[in-house]
C-alpha cells in the first residue's frame, strides 16, 4: 500500500511541475515580444474630417487608432455629432462599441419604430 501512495504522490508532483513550467514559458511568450505602446492623444492632437459615406452631413470623425477601413482590424474613432442628428438604418458585420462622451445616444429597431408600422 505504501509503494501505491508513493507512485500516487509522484505522479502528483510530476503534474503540478508540470503545470507550472507551462505557465511559466507561457509568460515568457507574451513578454519577450514586441509590446503594444500606450497611446495618448490629447484633444489638440485630434483631427477632425467628414463622415464616411452614408452618413449625412453635420457630423465630424476622427480616427484615433487603427484603420476602419481594413476589415478585421480593431480600430477607435470619436465622432461630433450636431444636437438632433440622425443615422440612418445601418448594420455593421463586426461588433460595435460605442461611448458617449456627452449627450444622449438613442437607438432604435427600425422593426419596433412607430413611424413604419402600418397605419
Amino acid at each position: 500500500m505504501t509503494r501505491v501512495r508513493l507512485c500516487i504522490l509522484f505522479l502528483a508532483l510530476l503534474v503540478g511541475v508540470s503545470l507550472c513550467l507551462a505557465q511559466t514559458s507561457k509568460n515568457k511568450r507574451h513578454t519577450t515580444g514586441a509590446r503594444a505602446k500606450h497611446i495618448v492623444t490629447t484633444p489638440d492632437q485630434i483631427k477632425w474630417g467628414p463622415p464616411p459615406p452614408g452618413l449625412p452631413a453635420g457630423s465630424e470623425i476622427a480616427v484615433l487608432s487603427g484603420d476602419p477601413s481594413k476589415a478585421g482590424v480593431p480600430f477607435t474613432i470619436r465622432a461630433r455629432m450636431p444636437d438632433g442628428y440622425k443615422i440612418p438604418p445601418h448594420w455593421h458585420p463586426t461588433d460595435e462599441n460605442v461611448t458617449v462622451v456627452q449627450g444622449m445616444l438613442m437607438i432604435v429597431n427600425p422593426s419596433d419604430d412607430p413611424r413604419r408600422k402600418a397605419k
